[in-house]
């Protein structure tokens, strides 16, 4: 239960067994790419071999309003948000970011592009000119491997609500993988995916939508047969009880749910996802390559 899936996406090809749209009455679309990578990291089958010598590549985008991704609007601040994670095992290698953004520079006077290592800024790019393209290269010492998180920062003027998008193309080596192993793979790519969208293209939705498709779930899990749900959401209220009730009843079905546990780490007074809070499901974090 996600942003939807791109059903043309090679490694989900033959995957995608059905879905359903509680946003629209639209045909199935993802058009903030969150739900494809999640069904693809689950049971992606893989169209590329690995090769060592040629490094990843991972484009980003995004359309956003200030609002999307923050309550206050009034002050005059520097504003982060957090685009791109990844833990770079592989020493002497480089880490290449060519980027853009489109914004008003009478709502926006600043915006970067910023990388950095377990917390620590190593590099970043200042965009200017808005529409004009930025890049810039990080080498990766043998004592500087570790998580390296993207970030866009944006410096808003006072009482402003703007629009900016932004566009960002990462070449990177990931961690070491076996040689000639297929490292697009899924966790479990002999799994089959329904799809529910239940979010928009900012990753916002409604709590009855969510609702609704856990109460399909429970009324196709025969005909589908549904064995877990994977809820990689979390929600922006406090009360959960709702939600807390449906997912229970999934689970009385004999269908396993896992949620995601958050982004945020220990950072914050409340950190956690609330909807990880219930005592049935399975609460993931991360896993690293031994499946722990």
């Amino acid at each position: 239960m996600d942003s939807g899936v791109n059903l043309n996406h090679d490694f989900l090809q033959g995957r995608i067994t059905s879905w359903q749209n509680f946003i629209s009455q639209d045909p199935m679309t993802d058009d903030n790419g969150h739900g494809t990578f999640i069904s693809s990291v689950i049971a992606g089958t893989g169209t590329s071999t690995y090769n060592s010598n040629s490094p990843s590549m991972v484009n980003l985008y995004g359309n956003y309003s200030h609002l999307d991704l923050f309550d206050e609007y009034l002050p005059s601040k520097n504003y982060s948000v957090k685009i791109f994670s990844t833990n770079i095992s592989k020493s002497d290698s480089i880490i290449a970011i060519n980027s853009t953004s489109n914004f008003q520079l009478s709502e926006i006077d600043g915006f970067w592009f910023e990388l950095y290592l377990n917390s620590s800024l190593v590099n970043s790019s200042h965009i200017q000119n808005p529409n004009q393209y930025y890049s810039f290269f990080h080498s990766v010492p043998q004592t500087e491997r570790g998580i390296y998180d993207l970030y866009i920062k944006y410096h808003k003027k006072i009482s402003s609500i703007p629009l900016f998008s932004f566009n960002s193309s990462v070449s990177f080596f990931p961690e070491s993988y076996t040689e000639h192993f297929n490292h697009f793979t899924g966790i479990a790519n002999a799994t089959n995916i329904l799809a529910y969208k239940i979010v928009n293209q900012t990753g916002k939705g409604y709590v009855s939508d969510l609702i609704s498709a856990m109460a399909s779930v429970i009324q196709n899990r025969t005909q589908h047969h549904i064995v877990s749900v994977c809820l990689s959401i979390g929600t922006l209220g406090e009360d959960v009880s709702a939600i807390n009730a449906v997912i229970d009843e999934v689970i009385e079905n004999h269908i396993l749910v896992v949620i995601a546990a958050g982004n945020k780490g220990i950072e914050g007074s409340k950190p956690f996802n609330k909807l990880g809070m219930n005592k049935n499901a399975i609460v993931v974090g991360a896993i690293n390559d031994k499946d722990q």
